[in-house]
């Protein structure tokens, strides 16, 4: 009971604004009354996450306090069992008695007074990585295909939802947690109400990769979204807290600025408190600030006009600088299949340097790699996690040296030399600004239908449904982006080729006539219908065979790629495919960037027109964002983190401001009206 007296001390009863866009999400263990203290003084979040073991006196003192409180606990009976029954070595959050998942819920709406529809209840927690660590059936079952590495994931997840099924029909919402881009669409489809996506780990993917995946699965499904920031640090079998805020930062703002509802903290310390050392954590002092500027601040609506659809049982992972193979399905390990290379092109193009953000061996390779990163993740997995020696694994560093011993004198020196952790901790940046959502083949018409562009990636199959809804899209005004293997001989009418079925080897190309560019490709030859109506961007240098196809469609156009799945011999996405593209977003792209490559996203409301950029590098960046066509009345520029008015020039129809930004830091400019 110690944590419940010291809490209801306090006397002020919190009041958040229900005009705020972001709710943020802290969990916090049943004792730790100086945190508590801390968020609720400061006013830093809406949302107390809690594990099992709270008593309904305590969830309601935490709704004394104007909290609303989310329960993690896995919905799947084996998951659960696996988490709090029989888990090598119990976590230290967990309570000594553990509850039935039914007993659990109702204490809960106890605590809630008996409103169940106050209640939130997480219970898809990381059933795809280290928060779960699978039940060994789901390791042994070895599906040999995408196909059947989708269905056995998405039945796991309907499993769960039939063991929540009952708190759900009493009111409680049901979130969900996904370590990994690609279950975000499965984990929407089954039905949370918030889906949400784990970053800043080591051994998960980017930012924007997640981004992309969660805002548009949300759409897809119709849910919310959000982003769950893990300390854990593998690299030091740690957490980067301490030391981390300048990463942690970034990452805030970059998430609110893309649109999400929710943000969650797994697990903080106040920013001048520090049990072990009396040290100050960094971290506490990026959440505090940025939780004082969304008070000020408000976000306005993300740009979002291009749209990546993939195949519903794609299983694509960010592939990770350090492997020796591509595999889909992190849990099953699924060979690539032709056309999943695409998908790493076009990611790799629109977030340059995501392939880096997994980085379990900043520091090289370590003499003893003990212990391992992380018990459960896509560089190892150790072998209290699996059911058999055939399923551990462990990758081997991309280089046989390094600079520590082992990871305990890592963790050591990190924390007496006391390492700003941001170069250790990639990010990517951005080609176009974060303004891609990713949708699944599953999508309906109408959702379609709100993209500017529309990209297809991986071997989808364009069934008859698909071809109407493609064909429906362009008709009133969308462009189609597609290469050949979506893109067949029987779509000539969306093309405007015909398509001769047989390969060819291209040695270079030209663009419009632009100089010619030297670079192997295969390509199936084809021929215009109607010179009227299409025409071509770039062609084989030296028989003039066409590669890229702009093609009109009713009020829009189908763009084609005549190289099979964008590529060439040397990338996954081929130089004349990323022309396209380039040509294709520019026409859509609200903001550009001159300058080094950063990371940011752009949003707009009401009079006003914000840019979030971040700097990922570790020397100050100088740079120019340009704006076409900003209305006339929003003539002051300010950033806003500092709150400091910039001078912006315009010509013609162009906006632009330049600004220098720290290293490893993030700026906030907007117009608005004087």
């Amino acid at each position: 009971m110690r944590y419940l007296k010291s809490f209801i001390l306090f006397e002020v009863c919190m009041v958040m604004s229900s005009a705020m866009a972001l709710d943020i999400m802290v969990s916090v263990g049943q004792n730790d009354a100086e945190t508590l203290k801390w968020l609720h003084e400061k006013e830093i979040c809406e949302f107390i996450e809690v594990h099992p073991g709270f008593s309904p006196e305590q969830l309601r003192a935490l709704r004394k306090q104007g909290w609303g409180v989310a329960l993690q606990m896995m919905g799947h009976p084996e998951s659960f069992d696996r988490r709090f029954i029989n888990r090598p070595g119990k976590p230290a959050l967990l309570p000594d008695k553990i509850y039935t998942q039914v007993e659990e819920v109702d204490r809960h709406i106890e605590g809630a007074d008996g409103d169940a529809q106050k209640v939130i209840w997480q219970f898809i927690m990381e059933e795809d990585s280290a928060g779960v660590a699978f039940p060994y059936r789901m390791l042994i079952e070895d599906p040999q295909t995408h196909e059947e590495a989708y269905a056995l994931f998405e039945k796991r997840l309907n499993e769960a939802y039939e063991a929540a099924r009952s708190s759900k029909e009493k009111g409680v919402q049901l979130w969900g947690r996904a370590g990994y881009a690609s279950s975000m669409h499965p984990f929407a489809k089954v039905g949370v109400e918030m889906n949400i996506i784990e970053r800043t780990n080591d051994d998960i993917e980017d930012l924007s990769t997640g981004i992309a995946f969660a805002r548009g699965s949300a759409r897809q499904y119709g849910c919310k979204w959000g982003v769950d920031y893990s300390q854990w640090w593998g690299v030091i079998t740690g957490l980067d807290m301490d030391f981390g805020g300048a990463y942690f930062r970034r990452n805030f703002y970059l998430s609110y600025f893309s649109g999400a509802d929710l943000m969650g903290i797994e697990a903080i310390r106040p920013p001048n408190y520090d049990r072990e050392a009396n040290e100050p954590s960094s971290l506490g002092d990026a959440l505090e600030e940025f939780s004082d500027f969304r008070k000020r601040v408000d976000a306005g609506t993300p740009d979002r006009p291009v749209a990546i659809m993939l195949p519903r049982d794609h299983g694509w992972i960010t592939p990770a600088y350090w492997q020796t193979q591509n595999e889909a399905w992190n849990y099953a390990r699924i060979p690539y299949r032709p056309g999943d290379h695409s998908i790493d092109g076009l990611f790799a193009a629109a977030y340059p340097g995501s392939t880096f953000v997994m980085q379990p061996f900043p520091f090289g390779a370590y003499e003893i790699d003990e212990p391992s990163s992380s018990p459960f993740a896509l560089s190892s997995v150790e072998r209290k996690y699996v059911a058999e020696d055939a399923h551990v694994y462990r990758a081997p560093p991309a280089v046989p040296f390094g600079r520590f011993r082992d990871r305990k004198e890592a963790k050591r020196i990190t924390k007496e030399e006391k390492l700003d952790t941001s170069p250790y901790r990639p990010m990517a940046d951005s080609r176009w600004g974060d303004i891609i959502d990713v949708l699944t083949d599953e999508v309906s018409s109408e959702v379609i239908s709100q993209y500017e562009v529309l990209v297809i990636g991986g071997p989808l199959e364009v069934t008859d449904a698909m071809q109407t809804a493609l064909e429906a899209y362009v008709t009133q005004g969308g462009t189609l982006v597609w290469a050949a293997g979506v893109a067949r001989p029987e779509y000539e009418a969306l093309t405007g080729v015909t398509i001769q079925p047989e390969l060819r080897v291209g040695r270079a190309w030209n663009w419009q006539g632009d100089a010619t560019a030297n670079e192997p490709y295969l390509y199936f030859p084809s021929e215009l219908i109607d010179e009227n109506q299409s025409e071509v961007l770039a062609e084989n240098s030296q028989n003039g065979a066409p590669l890229i196809v702009r093609n009109t469609f009713g009020k829009g156009v189908v763009v084609t790629c005549l190289s099979p799945w964008f590529a060439s011999e040397k990338s996954p996405l081929a130089d004349f495919a990323l022309r396209a593209l380039d040509t294709v977003i520019d026409a859509v792209q609200p903001i550009t960037i001159e300058g080094l490559p950063v990371q940011w996203c752009s949003t707009q409301s009401k009079d006003i027109r914000t840019v979030a950029i971040a700097n990922h590098s570790g020397e100050t960046w100088e740079g120019t964002i340009h704006i076409s066509n900003l209305d006339s009345n929003l003539n002051h520029c300010e950033e806003m983190r500092s709150q400091t008015p910039l001078k912006s020039k315009r010509s013609q129809q162009n906006t632009q401001v330049t600004i220098q930004i720290p290293a490893y830091d993030v700026a906030v400019v907007r117009w608005s009206k004087r």
